[in-house]
């Protein structure tokens, strides 16, 4: 903790100390008090502990168990960034109404956001009912996450666990998700945009690390290009998920048994069931499972000129498939995304924001050699026909 009040109720802020008054304060036991539950705190400092203000033994305070070194340092940095901006930005602040203390609260073009810098490993459910507490008191929430928890596949890829999905962003000027990391100890910042789970816990990203000084606070905002190297990554992870036999008895076993009591053979399924689908973080199931079940159960049996739906669509997968993030409202969003893929492949035209009619059949491959080759085709099509704008 770094902000506490003294004898006269005014705030210190120890970063902003020098390190002669820390010790002065320290030799003179100098009382300072807790902002949140107004109880004696101490203050603590060395050679190897930032200094900061600590609970007594046996504090009933929500905030007295301490935060590390590493998330210490972060908010510092954090907060060195932004007041560098000439951002007016305030260090842990508590809103007593919802019984939070923030790590940042800054104040932009009239608006008042909550930064918090997350470097320890919750739960989903603790993101999502943070988040809302904050909305419940109209302030949004942007979730830096500590760099300690980024674990890098390769250049554009990287582990996606349920913890940093409920971190990930869309704020109203980006088009695509974003994720945030800042790491305190090389003082670089990272955004990661175009974010394609391939499996429940890795993900393709555009992946941009700099130092954090260099980056001005208005810029985490834009979107920046997808990776021109993505579709070759999507076609090496479909030919893995192509030619992947399942061995053990689970979900997807039984769903491939469902297609082949069918008469659909898995790896000969047609290629527009595997398209890359930037809302799949908010599937609880692979893009391949859910989207073949459009095309098999809706799509392919529809006559061409039929109409569909993108509430038909979601009737026919289960309910549990679609799940809520906290920082991302758009429920249907993977399935629409699903669709206006298929209609930039001419199998559909778009007549409203729901609605579309089919323009072509669907068709099987019969060898699984036809199948990769289609896979390649079809996606450098759609990253064509995109331009890069996935």
């Amino acid at each position: 903790m770094q902000k506490a009040m003294n004898k006269h109720g005014n705030f210190i802020i120890l970063f902003q100390e020098s390190e002669r008054n820390i010790i002065q304060w320290k030799q003179n036991k100098e009382p300072f008090y807790c902002p949140t539950c107004n109880s004696k705190v101490i203050i603590r400092s060395g050679r190897k502990v930032i200094a900061h203000f600590s609970h007594l033994p046996h504090s009933f305070c929500r905030y007295g168990n301490g935060e590390g070194m590493y998330h210490e340092m972060g908010k510092y940095l954090l907060y060195q960034w932004l007041t560098d901006q000439n951002i007016e930005v305030d260090l842990e602040v508590y809103f007593p109404q919802i019984n939070r203390r923030a790590d940042l609260v800054i104040k932009v073009l009239n608006k008042i956001i909550i930064i918090e810098f997350q470097c320890a490993k919750i739960s989903a459910e603790e993101i999502a009912e943070r988040t809302s507490a904050y909305n419940q008191i109209n302030l949004h929430v942007i979730w830096i996450v500590g760099m300690n928890q980024f674990r890098r596949l390769s250049n554009n890829q990287f582990k996606l666990s349920s913890f940093l999905q409920s971190c990930i962003h869309l704020f109203p000027q980006q088009k695509v998700p974003v994720l945030y990391f800042f790491d305190p100890t090389t003082r670089y910042f990272a955004s990661l945009s175009h974010i394609y789970p391939y499996q429940f816990t890795k993900a393709f990203a555009t992946i941009n690390i700099a130092p954090i000084q260099t980056i001005p606070f208005q810029r985490i905002f834009k979107d920046i290009p997808i990776s021109l190297r993505f579709p070759q990554v999507w076609i090496e992870q479909l030919q893995q998920i192509r030619n992947k036999p399942i061995i053990h008895p689970g979900k997807e076993m039984n769903w491939r048994r469902k297609l082949y009591e069918q008469g659909i053979i898995f790896h000969h399924l047609p290629s527009i069931c595997f398209l890359p689908n930037k809302w799949q973080i908010h599937m609880n199931t692979p893009f391949w499972m859910w989207q073949t079940e459009i095309i098999i159960n809706l799509i392919q049996d529809l006559s061409i000129s039929a109409t569909l739906t993108i509430s038909r669509c979601a009737k026919i997968l289960d309910e549990n498939i679609i799940k809520q993030l906290p920082n991302i409202h758009q429920k249907y969003s993977a399935i629409h995304s699903f669709l206006t893929n298929l209609e930039i492949l001419g199998y559909l035209k778009k007549t409203s924001n729901s609605t579309y009619v089919k323009l072509k059949n669907v068709e099987m491959y019969v060898h699984l050699e036809d199948a990769l080759k289609g896979d390649e085709k079809i996606i450098t099509q759609l990253f064509l026909e995109k331009k890069g704008k996935m």
